[in-house]
């Protein structure tokens, strides 16, 4: 898996599995005003809003090719995405276990939150639902 955009890897914290969502989820940005993941700036800077307050972040982007979880509405998360759970950190699957799984082929997105604090280190989707990020390097 390559990412592109303002950052390495492959973000999430996933044990090395895949970690993003389709263009379709949309996530809070600074000003508490929500946007889709393709609808995000490429190759700079911008503003989220947070748990911990408000961040620097940089879309990461890559293809992939394989299931994917839906969140309802048509949203997909990859199964190794990790999500909030209480104070811990799951994988989207076990944090949806009876979401259908279908098959996906095409972009996936991700956030790189510029902090040096991991706890930091997430995004809050308009669902409610918190995920975590690419650690900073």
């Amino acid at each position: 898996m390559v990412s592109s955009g303002g950052g390495s890897g492959t973000g999430g914290g996933g044990g090395g599995l895949p970690a993003c969502f389709t263009g379709n989820v949309r996530i809070k940005v600074a000003g508490g005003w929500h946007r889709r993941f393709d609808k995000l700036p490429y190759g700079v800077p911008f503003w989220i809003e947070n748990k911990t307050g408000v961040h620097r972040a940089e879309l990461l982007t890559h293809d992939y090719d394989g299931e994917m979880l839906d969140m309802g509405d048509g949203e997909l998360v990859t199964p190794g995405h990790k999500m909030k759970s209480g104070k811990d950190w799951i994988p989207a699957c076990d944090r949806f276990p009876n979401a259908l799984r279908v098959k996906f082929k095409g972009t996936v997105y991700n956030l790189h939150v510029i902090s040096e604090r991991a706890e930091d280190h997430h995004y809050i989707l308009e669902n409610g639902e918190v995920a975590h990020n690419l650690k900073y390097v």
